[in-house]
């Protein structure tokens, strides 16, 4: 059930707050309109923010929704920051090298 449940809201999530993804699952005219829609909101809900981190969680980091709804709020948002990363979608706020960390002559 939890899997069903969790493969619904990954398709929700996937048509609601990804409209450049939704292109295969509706026509043109349907994104743009959503795409306006989009646009005239200043900023996204609580609620919003809430399920597409719960999303980000189940379908991106691979773990359970219990996992994600008992996560420190923190360690969920490192989390995603760290997979962003590594998958090269953002870069580390300040790269160092090792010779930035230990310095010389030990």
């Amino acid at each position: 059930m939890k899997r069903v449940l969790a493969g619904v809201l990954a398709l929700v999530m996937l048509l609601c707050c990804m409209p450049e993804m939704a292109h295969a699952a509706g026509t043109d005219d349907q994104v743009k309109r959503y795409t306006v829609l989009v646009l005239d909101t200043s900023s996204p809900s609580d609620g919003e923010l809430f399920t597409r981190l719960l999303y980000y969680g189940i379908a991106h980091l691979h773990l359970t929704q219990d996992e994600v709804w008992l996560m420190p709020f923190g360690l969920l948002l490192d989390l995603w920051e760290c997979h962003k990363q590594f998958n090269g979608i953002s870069k580390p706020k300040h790269e160092l090298s090792i010779d930035d960390v230990i310095p010389t002559g030990i």
